[in-house]
């Protein structure tokens, strides 16, 4: 089981090469698919923000319709209270969506597949792992 990060989602849907092998190489393991309803959001977003908005909804809801979503829930607020104040106190400023998604991979003790190790690796107790 692994989390799939906004980055790899996008990578995939543009038939990046290097994302399409990634996802198919997980699939031929038989692992199960993640992402976050945070991740949903974002791709939503970038789907509203394009010049084919129709298309792009199409391949996002046929995508997450393929993957399993984990919903943001109550049980992720004090994971996510906890990992803000240590990243505030230490200093460490990072994008409020990337902490919400780590909040839920951690949670489902799930490894996120990304590119932005540079942000999520300042999160202790999430494994990281790039592609």
């Amino acid at each position: 089981m692994v989390l799939l990060d906004t980055d790899l989602l996008i990578s995939f849907l543009r038939n990046n090469n290097e994302a399409v092998k990634m996802i198919s190489k997980l699939l031929e393991k038989h692992m199960i698919l993640y992402t976050t309803s945070i991740n949903a959001a974002e791709l939503y977003y970038g789907a509203f923000l394009s010049s084919r908005i129709q298309d792009n909804m199409e391949a996002v809801e046929k995508l997450l319709n393929t993957i399993k979503i984990i919903p943001f829930e109550l049980v992720h607020s004090k994971i996510y209270g906890e990992i803000r104040s240590d990243l505030q106190k230490r200093g460490d400023i990072i994008n409020e969506m990337d902490i919400f998604i780590a909040t839920m991979a951690i949670e489902k003790d799930l490894p996120i597949i990304t590119r932005n190790t540079k942000h999520f690796e300042k999160i202790m107790k999430l494994k990281v792992e790039p592609w």
